[in-house]
């Protein structure tokens, strides 16, 4: 009976992280913003062997879910992967931005998956590479942290592959922005900022 307990339980965790890398996020145009904490399932590649010719040797079960809802991993040399999956719901592309709200992150990178066939392995595009070892000009969006620009395809889910190494401490808070609200919040905070310079 015991035995039968665990199997269950293992099971049941197996399929929730099979679930949890595999349920797209919706996303319309009344989605302004989404933390990816509770959405996103994680890999940590502790001799940085993991590349994206081999992302598919990765099981589902393999991929873990965050520890208290927080990328917060503290001083790692190991590189660490996310994986999160969206759905536009909409008939036309939307444009978005992945935000990386912390501004010490060494190297970050991007991929869109594409759908292998007939073996189902996966292929990962890269979108975009930076991270504070870049000059600040390379930046695909010019901002204090890190902003990456993606376009998410009408009808159809799409998953998204995010790496990131580095040898200070190694927090990321993802967030996905509809282009439009992340401009404008961009556009207040920077006004807000400018007022408290100004006041000073």
């Amino acid at each position: 009976m015991k035995q039968l307990y665990l199997s269950l339980i293992l099971l049941f965790g197996f399929s929730f992280y099979a679930l949890a890398s595999n349920q797209p996020i919706s996303f319309d145009h009344s989605t302004e913003n989404i933390v990816l904490a509770n959405h996103i399932v994680y890999f940590e590649d502790k001799d940085h062997s993991l590349t994206p010719g081999n992302i598919h040797t990765i099981q589902n079960t393999q991929w873990q879910s965050l520890p208290e809802g927080r990328a917060n991993f503290g001083f790692s040399s190991s590189a660490y992967w996310f994986r999160f999956a969206v759905q536009n719901e909409t008939p036309v592309d939307i444009p978005a931005y992945l935000h990386v709200n912390y501004s010490q992150l060494d190297n970050i990178q991007l991929f869109h998956s594409i759908p292998g066939s007939p073996s189902h392995s996966v292929t990962l595009k890269k979108l975009v590479e930076t991270g504070d070892r870049f000059n600040f000009a390379q930046r695909p969006i010019e901002f204090p942290t890190f902003v990456l620009p993606l376009e998410l395809s009408a009808g159809q889910p799409q998953e998204y592959f995010v790496k990131v190494s580095s040898e200070g401490s190694l927090q990321v808070p993802l967030q996905l922005w509809e282009q439009e609200s992340f401009l404008l919040q961009a556009n207040n905070s920077l006004f807000l900022y400018g007022c408290f310079l100004s006041a000073l």
